[in-house]
């Protein structure tokens, strides 16, 4: 399911950590007409992992040292996620921010407002390797406790093992009917990129990756985002090819 939130900016610009920014209005959101939702994900000393991951559309987008500079006042906020449960409390909850009305604060005195929100379907994906894009970066977090968090990005010499690893344990605690878990994401034509975001600065990777499942944990991806911080903005990609290939799996759970 894909939530698309369309905002109208009171002035055609965004702090360089929009991300942040998306993040505080979704709270913002829960607070007022779904707080069950807000205390089930953001509750003070608590850290869950969210079931939703979301991208953010900027037109023309220039990144000066202080913001972020606009052509238009309008942008796209995408929200996926597999549960249509939830996904419907929470097009419900940014549907009564629309109706309310409400100007939500942005920095520099500027504002933004819901302009339109819609539910959309992913297609489906029937294949075992599909070549995707990278819509926001992805984020390969490695997290070790007592230990200061490491990040790897496509031309790291681990970076497929890795990627393995953290995949797979996305989707091991997810209700899949396969046996085979495995995984393989490999990098095309990639770039590294850098982050700030939550007052840090992140190494993540743009571009294209080639991605071998089966195609219900594909399916699941597709919709859910990929590897990790994916419900701060990273992880949501696009397909662009599908195909069969020599890809059976040989993880078992």
């Amino acid at each position: 399911m894909k939530i698309i939130v369309r905002f109208e900016l009171k002035k055609a610009q965004l702090p360089l950590d929009y991300r942040r920014l998306m993040v505080s209005f979704l709270k913002a959101s829960f607070t007022s007409s779904e707080p069950e939702l807000f205390e089930q994900f953001y509750e003070k000393g608590k850290t869950v992992q969210k079931p939703f991951a979301f991208d953010v559309k900027l037109p023309k987008a220039s990144f000066e040292k202080e913001c972020i500079l606009l052509d238009s006042e309008e942008i796209q906020l995408t929200i996926i996620l597999e549960e249509k449960v939830l996904g419907i409390r929470i097009y419900n909850a940014i549907v009564a921010m629309k109706k309310e009305k409400v100007e939500y604060p942005v920095a520099n005195g500027n504002s933004m407002k819901v302009k339109s929100v819609k539910i959309e379907e992913h297609r489906k994906i029937v294949e075992n390797q599909v070549m995707i894009q990278m819509l926001s970066p992805l984020v390969l977090r490695e997290h070790k406790k007592g230990e200061k968090d490491y990040y790897y990005q496509a031309d790291d010499e681990e970076f497929i093992n890795i990627a393995k690893e953290i995949i797979q344990a996305q989707v091991s605690n997810l209700k899949i009917t396969s046996k085979w878990i495995d995984i393989v994401l490999e990098p095309i034509k990639t770039k590294k990129v850098i982050i700030k975001t939550f007052g840090i600065n992140i190494p993540a990777s743009l571009g294209i990756f080639k991605l071998s499942a089966n195609e219900e944990i594909i399916n699941i991806l597709y919709q859910i985002g990929i590897g990790s911080r994916r419900s701060e903005g990273f992880g949501v990609f696009e397909i662009i090819e599908q195909k069969k290939g020599n890809f059976y799996g040989n993880s078992a759970v």
